[in-house]
Formats: C-alpha cells, sequence, structure tokens
C-alpha cells in the first residue's frame, strides 16, 4: 500500500462506459485519490495493475475475456499490495457466498456506488492486511 496517504492510486475496470465513467469521477472527488488507469477488460486490468501496482484497484465481477475474481486473483499474485474490491451489478449476498475468493478484499453493489463505494475504499486504504468482506 502507498505510505504517502496524499496520493492514492486506483485503478478502475469495467466494460460498460458509463459505469466506469462514474466510478473514476467518484474517485477523483476526493482529495489526493488518482484514478492511473481506466480499462474496458480483464487482460487490460491485469496488464494495468503489473505496470502500475495501483493501492486499490475497483473490477467489475463480469467484464469480457476474464471476469473480475480471475482479475482479482492475478492482481493478487502479481501484486499483493493492491487491494481489489469487486463492483457487481448482481446480487453481493449470492457472489461473495459462493465460496472465498483470492485477491478479493471487499464487494460493492453498483446500485450503492454512491454510498458505499467511497467509504470501502477509505477501509482499504486503511487496512493492513487482505482479507475478505462484504460492503452492503
Amino acid at each position: 500500500m502507498n505510505s504517502d496517504s496524499a496520493s492514492i492510486r486506483i485503478l478502475v475496470a469495467d466494460d460498460n462506459d458509463f459505469v466506469r465513467s462514474a466510478i473514476c469521477t467518484l474517485m477523483q472527488s476526493r482529495q489526493g485519490w488518482i484514478v492511473c488507469a481506466e480499462v474496458k477488460t480483464g487482460r487490460e486490468a491485469v496488464e494495468a495493475a503489473r505496470e502500475l501496482n495501483p493501492d486499490v484497484a475497483l473490477v467489475d465481477v463480469s467484464m469480457p475475456d476474464i471476469n473480475g475474481f480471475q482479475v482479482a486473483s492475478r492482481i493478487y499474485e502479481e501484486s499483493p499490495n493492491s487491494k481489489v474490491v469487486i463492483v457487481s451489478g448482481y446480487d453481493l449476498r449470492t457472489v461473495a457466498a459462493a465460496a472465498p475468493q483470492q485477491g478479493v478484499w471487499a464487494y460493492v453493489m453498483k446500485s450503492r456506488l454512491g454510498s458505499d463505494l467511497i467509504p470501502t475504499v477509505e477501509a482499504a486504504i486503511r487496512s493492513g492486511h487482505l482479507s475478505t468482506s462484504v460492503s452492503a
């Protein structure tokens, strides 16, 4: 995790242009939070995380080529200090209950981005270790 709390680097991965733009706008509304990459596919997310080592990666669960859980696992393997938050339009209790997913720090429902995303990212930034939690 970035030790300079004034500069938090965030990767945003979602294949929906509107949702991705909304997430980026929300993240950039916080002082010191920088969207270091905006990508549309799972492969692009893994590559961007490898190159940029973001503090937090916000990853859609359903993307072309590689799903969000596979992205989280690969980011965890290659950039273990990056916290991955899965963003989903699906019911998160169902998604989170399926099985613990390696590399997933938290889940946020797209319908609750406005109220839950910033507090979840703040918690990820403060966190000193990787643990699965559900923000719903």
